[in-house]
Order: C-alpha cells, then sequence, then structure tokens
C-alpha cells in the first residue's frame, strides 16, 4: 500500500448532520481502491452563559414591579452559534413583592441549551400616609389633656408603629393602634397638657412594617388661657396686591378695628372685628369667635363672620403689639377670610396670601395701634 487518504479528512460546525467521506487506497502497482461510508458529525457542547447579576426592585402602586428583559443583558457564546435567549418569566411580568427567580434559557443553533437563575428581589419602599388627625377639644385651654386620633394607611405593607410629637417633631411619642383594614390603623393616644398658651405644632408619623416613615402631618392646635390677656385693635393698613382673590390687582386702605377677650370662666371669647376694604367695595364683620391665644406680643383669634352682610365666612385674625417687642418695633396686621365649600378652603381675602397660619403678620399697622393686654 502506498497511500490511503480520507475525504474530507475534518469537519466543522457547518457539517452537523451525516456526512459521506471516501476512502482511497493505492498500492504498489498503482492500483487503486475506493469506498464511501457516512459520517454523522454531532455537537454535544452547551453554551456558555453569564447571566446578570440578581436585581433589587421598588414596587409601585400596585404593590408589584415589572421583571427587566434580562435576556438582553446576558453573555452566551458557543462554537456553532447561540440561536437564542430566553428568560422564565417573561420580560414585563409583574413580580410581587418578595424573591422571585428567573430562568435565563441560552439555546445553540443545534438545540444544546445552558440555564442559569437570576434573583429578582421586589422591597417595598412606599411611605405610610398620614390623615385625618383630630385634637379634641380643639381649641385647647392650657394644661388640659386632650384626645389625639389619626389615620395612617399603607400601600403594601402593615402598620407597625405610629407616633406623635407636640413640638412639631422635637420629640416623638408612641400612640396605640387600632386595625381597620389590613394594610390601615386608627391611631389613639391621650396626649398631656400644654402649659403655656401657643399656636401648638401637633405632628403624627407612622412606620410600615417594611421600614418606610411616613412624612409627618401636622395641625395647629390653639391653646388658650381664659384667665390669660386679650387684644385691641384700631387702625389701618395697605392692603397689597393679590390680598382681594376676586380681583388681585386691586390694592389700597384698608381699615379695621376689633376687640377679643375671654370673660371670666368662659371657653369661648367674645368681642367684634370689622374689616373694611372699600376699593373692593369689601366689609367684613364678625359673628362669633372659636378661640383666642395671645403669647407675648402675639395675639391670634378665629371665627365666623359675613361679608357685606351675607354669608357664612370663616376668619383669622393674628396681630403683634411692636410695643412689647421692643420701642422701634411696628405693630402688624393680617387677616384671612375663607368660605369652605366641598371639604375645601376657598379664600376670599388675606393680606399674607399663602403664608401659614402659625407665621407671624407682616404688614404694618400705618395708623392706629394694636394693643395685646397682660393680666
Amino acid at each position: 500500500i502506498v497511500s490511503m487518504t480520507v475525504e474530507p479528512a475534518s469537519f466543522s460546525c457547518a457539517d452537523v448532520g451525516e456526512n459521506t467521506v471516501v476512502l482511497t487506497v493505492t498500492d504498489l502497482h498503482g492500483n487503486v481502491a475506493a469506498t464511501e461510508a457516512v459520517v454523522t458529525v454531532e455537537d454535544n457542547i452547551p453554551p456558555v452563559l453569564v447571566p446578570p447579576a440578581d436585581v433589587t426592585l421598588a414596587s409601585a402602586d400596585n404593590c408589584a414591579a415589572s421583571i427587566p428583559d434580562l435576556a438582553a443583558l446576558t453573555l452566551a457564546t458557543d462554537a456553532c452559534g447561540i440561536a437564542e435567549i430566553t428568560q422564565y418569566p417573561e420580560a414585563g411580568v409583574p413580580a410581587g413583592l418578595g424573591d422571585t427567580v428567573v430562568i435565563i434559557t441560552a439555546t445553540d443553533v443545534n438545540g444544546n441549551s445552558t440555564d442559569a437563575e437570576v434573583l429578582v428581589t421586589v422591597v417595598d419602599e412606599t411611605r405610610p400616609v398620614v390623615a385625618d388627625i383630630v385634637a379634641n377639644p380643639n381649641p385647647l385651654a392650657v394644661n388640659t389633656p386632650f384626645l389625639l386620633t389619626a389615620t395612617v394607611a399603607d400601600l403594601c405593607s402593615q402598620i407597625v408603629a405610629v407616633e406623635y410629637s407636640l413640638d412639631g417633631g422635637g420629640q416623638w411619642l408612641p400612640m396605640d393602634l387600632y386595625p381597620e383594614t389590613p394594610f390601615a390603623v386608627l391611631a389613639s393616644a391621650m396626649a398631656p397638657g400644654i402649659k403655656e398658651p401657643m399656636i401648638a405644632v401637633i405632628s403624627v408619623r407612622g412606620t410600615d412594617a417594611a421600614g418606610n416613615l411616613s412624612d409627618p402631618e401636622s395641625i395647629f392646635l390653639p391653646v388658650y388661657d381664659p384667665d390669660g390677656g386679650f387684644v385691641t385693635g384700631g387702625g389701618w393698613i395697605n392692603s397689597p396686591p393679590g390680598a382681594y382673590a376676586p380681583d388681585p390687582d386691586v390694592s389700597g386702605r384698608a381699615n379695621f378695628g376689633f376687640v377679643s377677650r375671654y370673660k371670666r370662666g368662659a371657653n369661648v371669647p367674645t368681642g367684634e372685628t370689622n374689616f373694611q376694604f372699600r376699593a373692593a367695595n369689601f366689609h367684613f364683620q364678625s359673628e362669633s369667635y372659636d378661640w383666642l391665644v395671645v403669647a407675648g406680643a402675639k395675639a391670634m383669634y378665629k371665627g365666623v363672620g359675613t361679608i357685606n352682610g351675607q354669608g357664612h365666612y370663616r376668619f383669622m385674625l393674628s396681630a403683634v403689639d411692636g410695643k412689647q417687642r421692643g420701642q422701634r418695633e411696628d405693630d402688624t396686621f393680617r387677616i384671612k377670610i375663607w368660605i369652605e365649600e366641598n371639604g375645601s378652603e376657598n379664600v376670599v381675602y388675606d393680606n399674607q396670601m399663602g403664608a401659614s397660619e402659625s407665621e407671624d403678620p407682616t404688614t404694618v399697622v400705618q395708623g392706629g395701634s394694636i394693643v395685646v393686654h397682660a393680666r
């Protein structure tokens, strides 16, 4: 035998399947013989797959998150070529709170496959919401305990703690919880009395089982001393543009006169308040008061009254006796008048429009004076 050859002698991925090969033999005298055989080439090597790292997602309002397209983030290689990379559950399918295992599969052109797991963890990062804070009684006499209640709700997790603060968030105290729904509670506490007359900032916050802490919600609680001081005032201010909501461009002189005081032993103040803004043909006159707080040089009270002799409007008046703060301090005055409709507050007049009711008045009294009387 001089030679023996096989054709073809090697195979590649392109030859997967049955292949005909020819064996040729040649002797010393030049005689040649050939025969054929069938060689089956198989690809039994699975792809190499590198999945992405585990994923943590924040839940949406439905307490779930959409599974991302992890297949697109997967690296897969194979000598003969990758046919497809798939995942289950598919991208876009909602995953609930907790862990979901996503199976990623890489399949080559010859049907070999490799699997890998990616853990998708959905966490609750939605804060609870505090609503319906109620203090009873309101207003509150000094040194009187009061009942504080609030509703705290969450979209996805149980409420595990609710706290309240009597100083706007400086110190927090626990409240009792009474479940209303799986994710909502009525919180209640008997709060201690407040020693000094003031507009107290009463705040409530809640924590859910996932550890999310709500933003604090607050109400203003007037704390009065029925045996304390009273306030009187009379004069005029320059009403600024924007103060009169029906016609924000109108401005000019506005006259005021008021007195507010507690009669001995009473828990509701008495007096009279008049405010007249002629440029707007606007005359407010009080009918009754709700409460009065005198704290140092500042007095503040609320009540109801009429505009031009009609309607049922609520009002808040705050005034500062500048002489009690220093010889050169101006007296300042603010009155806010609004009507309550469908649970909302529609302001008609406010010479400090948009400011919190607890802020000191800033409009200077141009003529007349304000006197906060101490007892």
